[in-house]
């Protein structure tokens, strides 16, 4: 989770250039775009995106073989950030926006193919895409909109959820038929219970985007 300082500045910013690390210095050359952390989150989504079309063209076990370890690298991301000393906005936007992104490609693939059913398409695109309209809300605005912890906790048990139908398309029918029913509750359970864990964070979003009346330094959850 990139959890950034209030102020919103930078890990590497709150130290002395002469006491900074080896990370904090290239984040501080690069304005913050070379990272290990970024980079997690790059691959993971490289991971994630090249899963999506090798499932759809038919290579199921190997898409849902690089669809988790794509997942794996989002998990992972945010603790690299904190251990390496290099949170960071920008760090912390391309972490959400990688999100947004694994999520607008893989939901029509998923649907068109019907491995997600409708229901867990329609719990997971109705907040995202209002998270979505009101984030621009705010940019537009120049509003802040800070992510927190619970917001990981959410998309991991969405995405959960979507490697569950996905492993049930895959696996499920060469699997007795309780493993097929299992990973079918365990896709049910991960998308629409990680949208209702979300949505206190759509109505948050929906105030500080929507509305006039924002707080200093408001955290909502992505």
């Amino acid at each position: 989770m990139h959890r950034i300082a209030s102020d919103g500045r930078p890990d590497w910013e709150q130290v002395e250039p002469a006491a900074r690390n080896r990370h904090q210095r290239i984040a501080a050359a690069t304005r913050g775009i070379v990272t290990t952390a970024n980079g997690l989150t790059i691959l993971g989504t490289v991971f994630v995106m090249n899963g999506l079309l090798d499932f759809a063209n038919g290579q199921q076990a190997r898409g849902l073989c690089q669809i988790a370890t794509g997942r794996g690298c989002d998990l992972l991301d945010g603790k690299e950030a904190e251990r390496t000393g290099t949170k960071s906005g920008l760090g912390a936007g391309m972490d959400a926006t990688a999100d947004m992104a694994q999520l607008a490609v893989a939901l029509p693939v998923l649907a068109y193919d019907k491995t997600l059913p409708m229901l867990a398409v329609a719990s997971v695109a109705a907040p995202k895409t209002l998270n979505t309209l009101a984030t621009l809300s705010a940019k537009m605005r120049r509003k802040r909109i800070d992510t927190a912890g619970e917001g990981k906790i959410a998309t991991a048990a969405i995405w959960g959820g979507i490697v569950g139908f996905i492993g049930k398309a895959t696996i499920g029918r060469h699997a007795p038929d309780f493993v097929d029913t299992a990973l079918e509750v365990f896709g049910y359970v991960g998308t629409v219970g990680g949208s209702a864990i979300g949505l206190p964070a759509t109505l948050e979003y929906s105030r500080v985007g929507f509305t006039d009346y924002v707080q200093p330094q408001s955290t909502v959850v992505d």
